[in-house]
């Protein structure tokens, strides 16, 4: 049976993981493309946590990276404020391996958002 959706669109980042449970398994499976949004988290992912001192927050492109590694996801929207912004962007996500579901690197990624998401408020929580 053919699916009457073209594609859909996810809150998927760093802090907010829990549409790798179930819609992108789903995604997949009808072979529907997953557009990924607020990947940075409006900015506050690359800000740091006073309890993540092992590694430096996140870049731009780190965000942009994590919100693409999904292989339901096919784009990840991003707005950027300056062309330097937009050429770090650029820069980060073409110099950089792509990150691979497992892997350490989104593992560690993994665990930065759970200590972002539980400082969060309710409203980012939803």
């Amino acid at each position: 049976e053919e699916c009457p959706v073209d594609l859909l669109m996810a809150r998927y980042n760093m802090a907010h993981i829990r549409a790798e449970e179930e819609l992108f398994p789903a995604a997949l499976a009808r072979d529907i493309p997953v557009v990924a949004f607020t990947s940075t988290r409006w900015g506050s992912l690359e800000t740091g946590h006073p309890q993540w001192t092992h590694h430096p927050p996140p870049t731009v492109a780190d965000c942009v990276r994590f919100a693409s590694h999904p292989d339901a996801v096919q784009v990840v929207l991003r707005s950027t404020h300056t062309l330097d912004r937009l050429d770090e962007l650029v820069t980060g996500v073409a110099t950089a391996e792509p990150m691979k579901s497992g892997g350490k690197e989104v593992e560690q990624w993994k665990e930065y958002g759970r200590l972002v998401y539980d400082a969060g408020d309710a409203y980012e929580k939803i």
